[in-house]
């Protein structure tokens, strides 16, 4: 599994992630990452952990809002899930035993 999900973090933004979508298709992935401790941000930083875009954002159909905060993402070397990617980089955390360090 690449090391991008042990990015250094700041304790004023602690573990974030940012979902760019619709609140609907990505709803089991939000669940999930917050369930395990994860927060959540409406704005790209340097510290995220990583971004989660459904399809729309990322076949560039989505709003200009994140649109724009996609781009952002990318500007600052953030990895950009789909929300089945995102599933999956949990279930490795959890059966590595990495959620603690994540």
């Amino acid at each position: 599994m690449p090391a991008w999900w042990k990015r250094a973090t700041s304790k004023s933004y602690g573990r974030t992630i940012l979902f760019l979508g619709d609140r609907t298709a990505l709803g089991e992935i939000i669940s999930a990452v917050t369930a395990r401790g994860f927060g959540t941000v409406e704005i790209p930083h340097p510290a995220l952990i990583c971004a989660v875009a459904d399809d729309v954002v990322l076949s560039g159909r989505g709003s200009r809002a994140d649109t724009s905060k996609l781009l952002r993402v990318r500007e600052l070397d953030i990895p950009c899930l789909t929300p089945e990617q995102a599933l999956v980089w949990l279930d490795e955390l959890r059966a590595g035993g990495h959620l603690a360090s994540a």
